[in-house]
């Protein structure tokens, strides 16, 4: 198995850099190919309606056309080696609805983690990242809005529990569970009881991993007192996982999307990069 194509975001943030490194490591070592997606939100960073027409639109206008012209450039200089394995699109209305009209003829998206501090001047609304886990269909790697990630899917993290979800995310992140050197299936539970109602579905997930040449780990441990997203990322930390795997949860009701508790937490606090299936 394997990701034949992938699609990266890629706006006016300073992150864009490194969202496109992984994307573009991830296209070499898969030989995919890779499709760059320049996405905006028409609107996000415009002045005020009473100000249309005056100078501070039009100055936001030539920074969005430089912010494309810069991110083309540096999406052409880093696919140089593979060019015809790249492909360059760009759109600037509704920045998650062309991210998940992009994924419908793609394997995986890669997009960053919303930074509440510059998101509006990246261009992109403050329920991005939320809007394209929830409406894409396909797996979705988030990258942190911090840090430096030269290796993803070495040590990998696989947050399990016995809902379709987790299982999806089992099987869109194969590709990478098949690298990983090490990885760590892990569930939570309040009560430790030995009458464990999920054990036979945790055999089962060790089973399918060793029949496809993965010698997982799986362990259930106690919830203690932390919230079930905040003892995910504890345990990422505890392990020195590099990725996550989890299954998102949330839902759309009358054009608002919402993501779950648990997914919600790790999007917004997580220092390694998440893949979520929905």
């Amino acid at each position: 198995m394997s990701y034949r194509t992938i699609v990266v975001h890629l706006d006016c943030g300073q992150r864009r850099s490194e969202r496109l490194d992984v994307a573009v490591r991830f296209a070499e070592e898969f030989d995919a190919q890779l499709i760059g997606l320049f996405a905006l939100d028409l609107y996000i960073g415009m002045p005020p309606a009473a100000d249309a027409g005056s100078i501070l639109v039009e100055a936001e206008l030539r920074r969005r056309e430089a912010c494309l012209g810069e991110a083309l450039a540096e999406f052409t200089r880093k696919t140089a080696r593979r060019a015809d394995g790249a492909q360059w699109l760009s759109s600037e209305e509704d920045a998650a609805r062309e991210v998940a009209l992009a994924a419908r003829f793609a394997d995986l998206i890669v997009i960053g983690q919303t930074d509440p501090i510059t998101v509006t001047e990246d261009g992109i609304s403050a329920s991005f990242a939320a809007d394209v886990v929830l409406t894409a269909g396909k797996p979705v790697l988030l990258v942190p809005s911090t840090g430096h990630f030269e290796a993803v899917g070495r040590h990998t993290l696989v947050a399990w529990n016995a809902a379709r979800e987790a299982d999806r995310a089992l099987a869109d992140s194969m590709p990478v569970l098949e690298r990983s050197k090490v990885v760590d299936v892990v569930s939570f539970a309040e009560d430790m009881h030995p009458d464990d109602p999920d054990a036979k579905a945790r055999t089962a997930v060790k089973t399918y991993l060793k029949d496809r040449g993965i010698n997982a780990t799986v362990r259930r441990y106690a919830a203690e007192h932390l919230s079930p997203g905040d003892l995910i990322l504890s345990q990422a930390f505890r392990d020195a996982a590099d990725c996550i795997v989890m299954g998102a949860h949330g839902h759309t009701r009358q054009n608002e999307k919402r993501l779950g508790g648990v997914t919600g937490t790790v999007m917004k606090a997580t220092t390694i990069p998440v893949f979520l299936s929905r």
